[in-house]
């Protein structure tokens, strides 16, 4: 049975969103593909070991002063954006180096104990040290609530953030290159483990994906989950346009190495299981959690587990 609470939670975010919804104004937008062909990042000089104030994120402090944040200028199909990332936790160059991107209207750079921050749930609440290196992101749009609430009003600005932040991965890959650390490994949760198999494929340079609550049917996600009531009035007049820009399957169908490990909710009523397994069966190994997407997101040590059995090697078929 789908997760009341998922319904719930959709239900009171379809008020706080109010005239806001996505792809309220217009579902048009050029294919993922050719958004991200048309980023050009300027990424600062900030090397990946330039790191220090990992204690405020451990302690769950908005007071202490965190990680250096580096904010990036992204030139794009709509425009000017402006995603961020933070290097929240260097142990060297030996060790392996763990990417993550937040769920959607996140802060992640917050991370005050009442903060809606997955980062800091999965790698710093329970559990000790994350034998890791961690870079943390900020997709574009997410800067504040009401630069998230206009900027999803239209698919095209929607799809820029996505690839936007594949942009941004890849950015941060190379440089884990060019310093010799690996594995690097790409995961996310919800929003986030969308951008992971996006990242996958249409550029597929990392060493292991663990994508988290998402598949690459996104579009049927938006039209026939529980999430369709956050939908604005162009995209419910065409859900087949929502449906050709934002299901991936085919580019993701073409990656052959296995090296993605994901991790769906059985009971999930946004992510649906049924739908989104579909995506990876038969070729890679899913971990499946009794629970729905909310309360997912709302178990840290679950997914804290999955993402350190992905880096020691122990999930298989």
């Amino acid at each position: 049975m789908p997760s009341l609470l998922d319904t719930l939670t959709v239900a009171a975010a379809a008020v706080l969103t109010g005239r806001g919804r996505f792809f309220a104004s217009g579902a048009d937008s050029v294919p993922l593909s050719a958004q991200l062909e048309a980023i050009t990042l300027r990424m600062p000089e900030a090397a990946l070991d330039s790191g220090g104030g990992v204690e405020a994120v451990a302690a769950g402090s908005s007071a202490e002063p965190g990680p250096p944040v580096h904010e990036v200028e992204a030139d794009t199909a709509v425009g000017r954006l402006y995603p961020a990332f933070q290097v929240a936790q260097w142990l060297g160059s030996e060790k392996p180096l763990v990417v993550f991107h937040h769920g959607s209207n996140e802060r992640p750079f917050d991370y005050g104990r009442t903060a809606k921050n997955t980062f800091r749930r999965v790698f710093f609440s329970k559990g000790g040290l994350f034998p890791a290196n961690l870079v943390n992101l900020r997709a574009p749009l997410h800067r504040s609530l009401k630069e998230y609430k206009e900027g999803i009003r239209e698919l095209s600005h929607f799809a820029a953030m996505l690839m936007t932040s594949v942009a941004l991965i890849e950015s941060i890959v190379k440089r884990a290159r060019e310093s010799g650390v690996t594995p690097v490994m790409i995961c996310g949760l919800s929003l986030g483990g969308w951008v992971t198999n996006l990242h996958r494929a249409y550029v597929d340079s990392a060493d292991l994906y663990a994508p988290m609550l998402a598949g690459a049917a996104l579009g049927d996600m938006f039209c026939d989950s529980a999430y369709r009531r956050l939908v604005g009035s162009a995209g419910k007049q065409r859900p087949e346009a929502v449906r050709d820009v934002l299901n991936f399957e085919e580019a993701f169908a073409e990656r052959q190495a296995p090296t993605v490990f994901p991790l769906l909710a059985r009971h999930d009523a946004i992510v649906t299981f049924e739908r989104q397994r579909r995506c990876y069966e038969g070729r890679y190994p899913i971990a499946v959690i009794d629970r729905g997407h909310t309360t997912g997101m709302l178990a840290p040590l679950a997914l804290r587990r999955h993402l350190q059995n992905v880096l020691k090697g122990e999930v298989t078929l």
